[in-house]
């Protein structure tokens, strides 16, 4: 996978935005890597009471650019899990931090790795609302700025876009459910804005979602539909949290967000209203017919949305929190 130079931090700084096929910056992962060496104590699984516990002594003689995608997913599980469990051994919390600490910048290279329908990226962002539920730690200066930069753009990565700018994340989540079509949002998609919307800050919201917007994928954004249509009751409601999302009315895929029913960030309001704000600027009835009459040339994307009403749902949602 080559990453691309990625010129909005280093232009803009107060710039923000998706680009397809602009992807991770190579410096925010250079500098990622530089502060988290591997730790000298390997990583366990999230279970103690037995001495068969397996411990992943293979990611001590292995790079994370080789260490099997399924050992990686194991362990980002286990982590996951593990803190909220064994909270209270702060020893084995400190370990699974700093080994996610120190992977994350080969994770987030490897983010367009599939098992099924499913990237890497999804458990990655999962794995990253647990270890950051309090918000950014400053391990660093800049740091928060290089996983924006880093995970925060894998979903934008040149590997993740075909060769006539389709999304890839959308074209490969399946909206086959019991032999009949029905529309949803790709986990690697869902998650990712989620994630933009948790750790940005207000003032970066603006710019963020107009690019989001502004990308001319017919598969993007039929996903994009389908995550407003789930999303926007549970973000305009007094208390938007993620893990309303498994009742939202429109699937919202994201493998693993079940994990974060408990110790995950709460969605900002001052970011979601600047988002909505956003959204009602720039999602217009027009746009929106634009929109779908560039989804309409794909009749596996069209038909569903029309089945499902979706941008009905999207027209009405916005219409009445307008008012």
């Amino acid at each position: 996978m080559e990453l691309m130079p990625h010129l909005n931090s280093q232009n803009n700084p107060s710039l923000y935005v998706w680009e397809p096929g602009a992807g991770p910056s190579a410096e925010a992962l250079a500098r990622l890597l530089n502060v988290a060496p591997r730790p000298s104590v390997p990583p366990g699984e999230a279970w103690m009471m037995s001495p068969q516990r397996r411990m992943y002594t293979e990611f001590l003689d292995q790079p994370g650019s080789t260490i099997p995608s399924s050992a990686l997913r194991h362990f980002l599980f286990e982590a996951t899990t593990g803190v909220v469990s064994f909270h209270d051994v702060p020893e084995e919390v400190e370990r699974w931090r700093s080994w996610y600490r120190h992977l994350l910048p080969f994770l987030v290279a490897r983010a367009d790795e599939m098992y099924a329908f499913h990237f890497l990226l999804e458990p990655v962002l999962t794995a990253f609302f647990r270890f950051y539920c309090l918000g950014f730690n400053e391990e660093y200066e800049g740091f928060r700025r290089d996983v924006l930069e880093s995970l925060g753009q894998a979903v934008m990565m040149p590997s993740l876009w075909d060769e006539n700018g389709e999304s890839i994340c959308a074209k490969y989540q399946d909206w086959e459910t019991y032999d009949s079509l029905w529309p949803s949002c790709s986990g690697a998609i869902s998650a990712s804005l989620f994630f933009c919307l948790t750790y940005l800050e207000k003032d970066e919201i603006a710019a963020w979602t107009e690019s989001v917007f502004a990308i001319n994928s017919a598969h993007f954004q039929a996903h994009v539909l389908a995550w407003l249509a789930g999303s926007l009751e549970i973000l305009s409601s007094n208390t938007p949290h993620i893990r309303a999302i498994k009742q939202a009315p429109i699937e919202i895929k994201w493998q693993e967000s079940w994990l974060l029913e408990k110790m995950t960030p709460p969605l900002p309001k001052a970011n979601i209203h600047e988002f909505l704000t956003t959204v009602r600027r720039v999602v217009t009835l027009d746009s929106l017919y634009a929109w779908l009459d560039n989804i309409s040339r794909i009749s596996e994307l069209s038909e569903p949305l029309a089945a499902a009403r979706i941008a009905e749902i999207v027209a009405d949602l916005l219409l009445v929190g307008e008012k």
